[in-house]
């Protein structure tokens, strides 16, 4: 880290206590000076033009966020499964879109995680996001404020990253640890929503995706 730092004064490294992801990524939005804001996990890859393509992608459309496609790869069985598809509201809209053109499906994207999408900083300061520093789910808070509140959203039909399971070590795969924190997660939007006189706009979407993200949690 320190050389690449050394080799290019955009890279900052941040050193904290251990802690947790959300965390991070706060940490990490509040140094960060570009026109996007783009995460990715440590133990998972990407393709090499990810952000090159997202950032094109956002600015051709003028975009708050551009959303792109991933695949999931299993590291017991050194497998690589079927690429994710976005959800059928998002692909039969006009892009860019909001909310409002998704419909019952507002809260059903590809993923409710940061790294399949790219964020304009200066919409995500203005809204006030920031990511729940929980031990796991952290990112479903930010990914469906995004989804709600983002006046431009667009897509791109390509798989850019690789999201990597069966290491054993990753958040997911000890939800057992703190099964909890899925409750705290859609609470706390189901909060925020409401402080921000939006819940009733948005209560039966909000509703569907909770649960069915607490009978993930279950079954896993």
């Amino acid at each position: 880290l320190a050389e690449y730092a050394a080799k290019d004064p955009r890279v900052k490294v941040l050193m904290h206590e251990h802690t947790n992801a959300g965390a991070a990524r706060n940490a990490g939005m509040a140094v960060a000076t570009g026109e996007y804001l783009g995460f990715v996990d440590s133990d998972d890859w990407c393709d090499l033009t990810l952000f090159e393509k997202a950032y094109a992608k956002a600015k051709a459309d003028n975009a708050d966020v551009a959303e792109w496609r991933f695949h999931q790869y299993d590291e017991r069985t050194r497998k690589t499964g079927a690429p994710r598809v976005f959800p059928a509201a998002v692909t039969n809209v006009k892009t860019p879109f909001n909310a409002e053109a998704l419909g019952d499906d507002v809260f059903a994207p590809i993923a409710f995680a940061p790294w399949c999408r790219l964020v304009r900083r200066a919409f995500a300061v203005r809204a006030g996001f920031s990511f729940q520093e929980l031990a796991r789910t952290n990112d479903v808070y930010f990914c469906c404020l995004v989804r709600a509140l983002a006046p431009r959203q667009t897509i791109m039909d390509e798989v850019l990253y690789t999201y990597r399971t069966g290491t054993g070590t990753n958040l997911q795969a000890n939800n057992g640890a703190s099964p909890q924190t899925v409750f705290h997660a859609w609470n706390g939007v189901a909060q925020e929503l409401e402080r921000r006189e939006l819940l009733a706009k948005f209560r039966r979407q909000l509703v569907s995706a909770s649960a069915n993200s607490f009978f993930y949690t279950l079954n896993s």
